[in-house]
């Protein structure tokens, strides 16, 4: 059964409707066994993920809440490759498509960004572009 690695607060609710189990990133170490760390940058913070609970041969669905850069998610799929597992898509409940951040994911990684809601974002003004659900 694939997993479901999500960033935020979306955890319990896609791994409850989906049924599938979850890894878990986090911005900071667990201590756990087995725990993957890679760098990251994006457009507001530098740093490391751990991630937690994805195991070589999975087959790994990102869900996220919100993409600017790309730049996490870019972090993400990484580790999940350092773990040997597959992403097997990406799925962004946001993204703020001025910033150029699914180009840049898919650039990196060579996965498409799915987005349900794409936001354009200037200066203290948001407009939803598109929706794709």
């Amino acid at each position: 059964m694939p997993q479901t690695v999500i960033r935020g607060g979306l955890l319990a609710a896609v791994s409850l409707l989906s049924g599938m189990p979850y890894g878990i990133a986090r911005w900071y170490p667990s201590g756990l066994e087995g725990q993957v760390r890679v760098d990251f940058d994006c457009e507001y913070t530098d740093g490391s993920l751990f991630l937690n609970g994805v195991e070589p041969g999975d087959k790994v669905y990102i869900v996220d809440d919100l993409i600017s850069t790309g730049g996490t998610l870019i972090g993400l799929v990484e580790a999940i490759r350092q773990a040997g597992a597959e992403v097997s898509g990406i799925v962004c409940v946001a993204e703020k498509t001025n910033y150029g951040g699914s180009e840049r994911v898919f650039k990196a990684t060579g996965i498409p960004v799915t987005s349900l809601v794409e936001v354009g974002v200037s200066g203290e003004l948001s407009v939803v572009v598109g929706v794709n659900y």
